[in-house]
């Protein structure tokens, strides 16, 4: 069964990156002039941010479903660039993110409070938390457009592979202080033997079992670069240039495949990220 899941999984990479490692080698065979590709440059660097991530669908740990969430998280990558036209780029990225989410919702229930003459049911509201955690190592490759010498818009895929998943539910005691009836005010709160904080209580952290292999994401970019440093010439091309850029980006990752499922909820990672890259040019 595992051999047939990873299978599949590398089935998934295989056909979403081919068309995109093979598009740089069609661009580059339809250049009239081979002698064009000399002066095409290849860079190293890397990209690192944070990714603000929410979901779509909805998950259950612990008591609650929940089905608004979101979170900050980190990614940092090493990339390589290569010139294939005057106007298009292909890049690589290898790297490592997370994509957590926290959701709540607020919900009253009807519990039974001890009271010196038993027990009274009362309707008390908690504040129900559930936190999914995601770590993955991904490869990206995606092709560049300059429209400008110091901008670029571009698309590409993602692939991300798992690394652990885990779930966590909280449930924190919003009303604190009830009235009973003819028994006037009554605190509320959980046992020393429940939770070590009173209004607060944290159970165990699982692991995710539903959480999916491998992730594509469609991914939709729009960036600037600035270069710096000291000039250098190109014997072929004698015009000075500098060999460091650096820059800001902004990337939107569709997910293409659900990042957790049970058969009956389903549950996607959308993520906006906010990236700052470095480039050395190593031709």
């Amino acid at each position: 069964m595992k051999s047939r899941k990873y299978s599949r999984v590398f089935l998934h990479i295989i056909f979403a990156f081919f068309p995109m490692f093979l598009l740089p080698l069609l661009l580059q065979a339809q250049e009239d002039n081979p002698l064009n590709f000399t002066d095409m440059f290849k860079r190293l660097g890397f990209e690192v941010g944070f990714t603000s991530a929410w979901q779509s669908g909805e998950y259950v740990v612990g008591c609650g479903t929940f089905e608004r969430g979101a979170n900050l998280n980190f990614l940092i990558a090493a990339a390589y660039d290569q010139q294939i036209s005057k106007i298009f780029q292909f890049e690589g990225l290898i790297g490592y993110q997370s994509k957590n989410i926290k959701s709540s919702y607020i919900r009253e229930e009807s519990i039974g409070i001890s009271t010196e003459s038993g027990p009274v049911n009362a309707g008390v509201s908690f504040d129900n938390i559930g936190q999914a955690t995601f770590s993955y190592i991904f490869a990206q490759p995606s092709l560049k457009f300059y429209p400008f010498n110091s901008l670029y818009v571009g698309g590409g895929v993602s692939a991300n592979l798992l690394l652990g998943s885990t779930l966590q539910y909280q449930k924190d005691i919003v009303s604190r202080t009830i009235k009973l009836n003819e028994l006037g005010l009554s605190e509320v709160f959980y046992s020393e033997s429940e939770s070590s904080d009173p209004y607060s209580k944290v159970f165990a952290e699982e692991s995710n079992e539903n959480a999916s292999g491998v992730l594509l994401d469609a991914v939709m970019m729009v960036g600037a670069e600035f270069r710096v440093g000291k000039t250098y010439t190109n014997p072929i091309n004698p015009n000075p240039r500098k060999k460091i850029t650096i820059g800001p980006r902004i990337q939107y990752a569709l997910p293409l495949i659900s990042a957790m499922s049970d058969g009956e909820h389903e549950l996607k990672l959308n993520g906006l990220q906010f990236l700052v890259g470095m480039r050395y040019e190593i031709n």
